[in-house]
């Protein structure tokens, strides 16, 4: 624990330390808190509430992690059910400080991030721990129990990736593989180098402003982008519209 402990305040002061000396630690510290407003375990959302926003955040958990791991967990589950009788597969008792540094930061970044945890990459952190456990469980299985379940592995895990990731132009939830691209390419034909881009629609994907290769700024009405046009010493603008199935750009400038 102590070690723990020790490691976790000098990762802390040294983020702080590396992220402070770029703009100050006051700002680092406004960055800070701004994002932890939105990735944070508090955040919410107008039009699901803040219990609303929770159970859909547990929910994406939930989802990654079937996803990623569905197959792992459940050949491990079975080979601790089909163990050699008499056999004690996982002594717990000896197991407490892996399991407390594996699991624990986990846990805690799950209960404090509980946003940010729904991205799906968040699930990596479990994959040393499930990697150990089903190393020293297959280790006291029979050879050929050991090939059989690798092979259920892998078959089972690819199953779900191709349910997933279906052939064709669409994902198991009906987006298409190109959309962010698509966006992206429209955004940059329909705008000058001269002009501001505005987004107002559907929520703005970062993946397209790295296919579209410009900046742009979320706004939810006309009169908003005019406002920042005016504030901001541009002359000229472009307005994405996104609608469902629909991109449209109208040219502003912030004398009409």
């Amino acid at each position: 624990i102590s070690m723990i402990t020790v490691g976790t305040f000098c990762g802390l002061t040294l983020m702080v330390i590396q992220y402070s000396s770029i703009a100050g630690l006051e700002v680092f510290w406004e960055q800070l808190t701004q994002r932890f407003g939105v990735r944070g375990s508090n955040s919410t959302e107008a039009t699901t509430g803040f219990f609303g926003q929770k159970i859909k955040e547990l929910g994406l958990i939930g989802f990654n992690y079937i996803v990623n791991y569905a197959s792992l967990i459940v050949i491990v589950l079975a080979m601790i059910v089909l163990k050699i009788r008499g056999t004690k597969l996982l002594d717990f008792a000896n197991a407490k400080p892996f399991m407390l540094i594996s699991i624990l930061p986990i846990f805690t970044l799950h209960f404090v991030l509980l946003n940010y945890s729904g991205h799906d990459f968040t699930t990596l952190y479990l994959s040393g721990f499930l990697a150990v456990v089903t190393a020293f469980v297959l280790s006291k299985l029979t050879l050929r129990k050991q090939f059989l379940f690798t092979g259920m592995t892998v078959v089972l895990g690819c199953a779900i990736y191709l349910f997933v990731n279906r052939p064709g132009e669409t994902s198991q939830n009906g987006d298409r593989y190109n959309e962010f691209a698509l966006q992206g390419e429209f955004v940059h034909t329909s705008v000058s180098d001269h002009e501001v881009v505005f987004w107002m629609g559907k929520e703005l994907d970062p993946m397209t402003v790295v296919y579209a290769k410009r900046n742009m700024v979320e706004v939810k009405s006309v009169e908003e982008a005019k406002e920042y046009l005016v504030q901001n010493h541009f002359d000229q603008g472009v307005i994405i519209s996104v609608q469902p199935g629909l991109l449209e750009a109208k040219k502003i400038d912030r004398q009409n």
